[in-house]
């Protein structure tokens, strides 16, 4: 049985670069795919939603939308330094994680036991992303 020639590999950047090409085809129609029409004639006839108007409530404080606190809680723990730079966690004694926030946080420094005082914060993003969000409203350290 005779074996035929085989043609040369591409070296392994130039395969990648091929594959880059190849794909970009796939990547161009999607993208067009989920692009709406920016022209007015598919509306054509179309009427907008009614508006309804209220009057205006007065606030004396107005939270971002989907953030909420929780009640006055105390925690004493130990205070560690997160996996992202700038990020303290407390290691709450009884369990429980929280991310150190708030302009006291910065007080802290790993290896400390303190009892903090403040509450638990919903619906933030955090680039720390370790234990639940904790506002400090006081420090006790021992």
């Amino acid at each position: 049985m005779r074996t035929l020639p085989t043609a040369p590999r591409p070296a392994p950047s130039r395969r990648r670069a091929l594959a880059t090409l190849a794909c970009l085809p796939v990547v161009a129609l999607a993208v067009a795919a989920c692009g709406g029409s920016s022209g007015g004639d598919s509306l054509v006839g179309a009427q907008p939603p009614p508006t309804t108007t209220t009057p205006a409530a007065t606030l004396t404080s107005v939270p971002a939308p989907g953030v909420g606190r929780s009640g006055p809680l105390t925690v004493t723990g130990s205070v560690e330094a997160g996996v992202e730079p700038s990020c303290l966690i407390l290691k709450g004694k009884t369990g429980g994680s929280y991310e150190l926030m708030g302009p006291l946080a910065r007080q802290l420094r790993p290896e400390q036991t303190v009892r903090v005082t403040g509450h638990v914060v919903t619906g933030v993003a955090s680039h720390c992303m370790q234990g639940r969000p904790f506002e400090i409203t006081a420090i006790v350290r021992r």
